[in-house]
């Protein structure tokens, strides 16, 4: 059987799936199960008849289960009637008692086929617009939790039927823009309508931007207070609740029937470069989408009813848009299919790869313990991957090469599994041995030797996943991009990544069922031999009489730095070299160390030579520099390619917390200064333009790690300005997305000491200080400059974020020195040890 979508109810277990995305949930025969080991048999029959569990609530007992040690299990089906509630409680009497139990996880993987395509799914990408919430918000609960202020639009596109809807509380009726509008005359019929919606046409999924957080906890809150059921399910009921934790809020939501999915979770998620803020108005404009219109929602619900119809859509329709540019659903989708779990299961890595591990388990009918505590030493170091110290310099032609997922790789290899290591001095069957890759590094020897007469369950899945991966990858290059199936092969080889990246994270977390301190160690160690031998395999290496591109070249590689996977090596050679040379060099050396990895390295550690034939390890060209300028601290450089491609890591232009302006002319200065032809005029012409630059575009982003101050032991800078707005000012902060932090000039002296208290220091003279706001205050800010109750301290902002970024280029400290000498002129400062500055 092959569905469209499933959804689990948190309350029981229970699965319900759909065959089309048009049609109704179908209730799945329930299935619950546990496992335990086969010596505990009586003790197991006693314990379910002295909780009143008869051979009548039992469908069968299957005896022939192993765990991944080979230890015999029983597994024990229960009836369909038998409650979650009853099977729940009897596990944990289980537990209290010491008892193992096995296969937990089987009760949530879907026992059937769940369809990839994001067509077969009905989503409905929703967004609110409430009316007076701001003004009643209360900081120890959320807004959305108290649920005060009046629902007046509920706004949805539906993927199936490729429409915008929207419910609107009003009389009034406009244009609708050829969207679909209902207009209603009260909150109380807008929740109806939309519940009767939600009914009739059953959506998987529901979307949205923070969604978990403020959309559908209103819409359930809301709906209680006119006994509402917001369900697409009779007979089940919503919930709403959430946890305040130090760093914000976690919600936790539920509408029977409906897989809720907050948009901006699956972002922060799965794309990697972190936006100065998260705001929907900012991701659509890193994204090239056009933004929201400036009208503020319900402010123009009764001024400019027109301009509010077009203010609601807007934000449904830069959802869809970033879907069709990011395909995060279309990803998460086939996620499932492959795992075939809840999908609010799936933004957890170390519960994917478990469930994932389980079902890839099954076939075999072997399953493992909920938790083994297989081993913690200290004896054991737990050591990660190698970064060495680079030089404080500049060079040309550098060659990275990097090692093809290299954990996955390690532990495909080396045969890296609980069930596979040998720990014992005097084993002597086919083996590989960690303990003396680790010895190597002049530690002392463990033995952690891993069997080879036997395959490990990690080594096969990662196996499984490097094929699937590869076959996925190679569809995709032989598919034109503008074939349908090319985004379809690119999500599914997108899917195999994910699980091989968590792979290596999930052992070495406790809190998975399989962690073992020595297999983790072993990890890190196989992968540190790896790379080791790479480096010294390549370091001032000579390398004769080359055919490169039609003519002999002879050159040398310097290993100048190494970073977890990676060999950066410059290439040094008497004649000029070509991008085509670099590139063609870069190919023969990836080649020289794969034809030799296993026959010099991977055999070294092992007592046999069958090992090579597993060998999986494997070195490709990552990145080519042109020139390329380190700084003297590790995971920091900056340089480019034959295409003047910026490639850099660590320095402040890819930095979250650095203003969008700061990085533009960062870059460009940076740039200069590798090439050697920054002066000091260019450093002045920056400082008036940023003089000239929006605030929006020169504040520095921050985040409130604990939205109870109290907890802070030191008090945090950023924390100090939000008090001086929060307490001078009254700006009210809901901390839920990044802040603006400006230095400042504080220049009301009525209110210095308040100032002095909240930052406390005393002033003389000028107090130079920060605010920290949100954006939504920006427009109060900016009233507050033209006022002069405070001004921009430009000269620390160009000093902090510019002339002290800038000073890692050390042949360049002295023009810095005069360009702070010549601001400090134009600027009127000349006692700087009077003034007081806080970073």
């Amino acid at each position: 059987m092959n569905v469209s979508a499933i959804w689990q109810n948190p309350n029981n277990k229970q699965f319900y799936y759909k065959e089309r995305p048009f049609s109704k949930w179908i209730k799945l025969n329930k299935s619950l199960t546990f496992l335990f080991e086969r010596h505990l048999k009586k003790e197991i029959v006693q314990l379910l008849r002295e909780n009143n569990f008869k051979n009548s609530d039992i469908k069968n007992v299957e005896e022939d289960w192993k765990d991944i040690f080979n230890k015999p299990l029983v597994k024990v089906n229960f009836e369909n009637n038998i409650s979650y509630y009853r099977y729940n409680n009897f596990l944990k009497k289980l537990k209290e008692k010491g008892i193992g139990i096995y296969g937990r996880d089987i009760i949530n993987i879907f026992p059937y086929d769940i369809s990839e395509r994001i067509e077969d799914k009905r989503i409905w990408f929703l967004d609110i617009e409430v009316e007076g919430d701001e003004d009643i918000a209360e900081d120890s609960v959320p807004s959305s939790i108290l649920a005060k202020g009046m629902i007046i639009s509920i706004t949805y596109y539906d993927s199936y039927e490729k429409e915008y809807y929207s419910i609107i509380v009003s009389r009034e009726k406009v244009d609708t823009f050829n969207k679909k509008i209902r207009f209603v005359d009260s909150e109380e019929e807008l929740l109806k309508t939309f519940n009767n919606l939600l009914k009739r046409k059953v959506p998987d999924i529901i979307t949205g931007w923070y969604s978990n957080g403020y959309d559908i906890p209103y819409i359930i809150n809301r709906g209680k207070k006119y006994h509402i059921i917001i369900s697409a399910i009779d007979g089940l009921k919503p919930y709403s609740s959430y946890k305040k934790q130090p760093s914000g809020y976690r919600f936790n939501n539920s509408i029977p029937g409906v897989n809720l999915l907050d948009y901006m979770e699956l972002y922060k998620k799965y794309i990697f470069e972190k936006p100065p803020s998260y705001k929907l108005d900012e991701i659509a404009r890193i994204h090239n989408i056009e933004g929201k219109s400036e009208y503020m929602g319900f402010l123009n619900y009764k001024k400019n009813f027109e301009k509010f119809v077009e203010y609601i859509f807007r934000d449904v329709e830069i959802l869809v848009e970033l879907e069709d540019k990011l395909n995060l659903l279309n990803l998460i989708c086939g996620l499932q299919s492959v795992i075939r779990i809840p999908i609010n299961m799936l933004l957890a890595p170390s519960i994917s790869i478990e469930h994932y591990l389980q079902q890839f388990l099954l076939p075999e009918k072997k399953s493992f313990k909920e938790n083994y505590n297989i081993y913690s030493s200290k004896n054991v170091d737990f050591e990660g991957a190698i970064v060495l110290q680079p030089p404080d310099k500049k060079y040309e032609n550098v060659i990275v090469l990097d090692y093809a997922s290299l954990y996955p790789n390690a532990i495909q290899t080396f045969n890296l599994s609980p069930e596979t290591l040998r720990y014992d001095f005097n084993y002597n069957g086919k083996h590989v041995d960690i303990g003396l890759m680790i010895q190597d590094e002049g530690k002392d020897y463990i033995p952690l030797k891993y069997t080879l007469e036997i395959e490990g369950v990690l080594p096969s899945l990662i196996r499984y996943l490097l094929k699937e991966r590869l076959k996925f990858k190679q569809l995709k290059k032989s598919t034109p991009p503008d074939n349908p199936e090319y985004i379809k092969y690119d999500i599914k080889q997108s899917n195999y990544k994910i699980l091989l990246n968590s792979m290596y994270g999930v052992i070495g977390t406790e809190r998975f069922p399989l962690h073992d301190k020595r297999v983790a160690a072993s990890i890190t160690g196989g992968a540190r031999g790896a790379l080791r031998y790479m480096n010294n395999k390549l370091n001032n290496h000579e390398f004769k009489d080359v055919d490169i591109n039609g003519r002999k070249i002879s050159f040398r590689t310097e290993v100048i730095y190494s970073d977890t996977d990676s060999s950066f090596n410059v290439i040094h050679c008497e004649e000029k070299l070509s991008k085509e040379d670099v590139v063609q060099i870069g190919r023969y050396i990836a080649t020289y160390i794969n034809d030799n990895i296993a026959k010099e390295f991977v055999v070294k550690y092992s007592n046999t030579e069958e090992i090579i034939n597993r060998n999986s390890l494997k070195v490709e060209v990552d990145k080519i520099f042109k020139v390329v300028r380190f700084f003297g601290v590790k995971k920091r450089y900056f340089g480019y390619d034959f295409d003047k491609n910026i490639i850099t890591h660590g320095v402040e232009i890819v930095r979250v917390d650095t203003p969008r302006k700061i990085k533009d002319i960062l870059k460009d200065l940076f740039i200069k200064a590798l090439d050697g032809v920054l002066k000091k005029e260019d450093l002045i012409r920056y400082y008036n333009v940023i003089k000239q630059t929006p605030l929006e575009e020169i504040a520095i982003s921050k985040t409130v790690t604990k939205i109870d101050f109290d907890k802070y032991k030191t008090i945090p800078n950023h924390v100090r300005a939000i008090q001086l707005m929060r307490e001078i000012y009254k700006f009210k902060y809901t901390l839920n997305d990044k802040l603006l932090y400006f230095h400042i000039k504080y220049n009301n002296r009525r209110n210095y000491r308040i100032v002095e208290r909240i930052f406390n220091k005393k002033f003389k003279d000028v107090a130079l200080v920060s605010a920290c706001i949100e954006r939504e205050h920006l427009p109060q800010f900016v009233k507050l400059v033209k006022a002069n109750e405070l001004e921009i301290d430009y000269y620390t902002l160009f000093d902090k974020q510019v002339l002290s970024t800038l000073k890692q280029f050390s042949e360049y400290r002295e023009i810095i020195k005069e360009v702070k000498n010549e601001i400090e002129k134009m600027e009127g400062i000349n006692n700087k040890s009077e003034q007081l500055k806080l970073f």
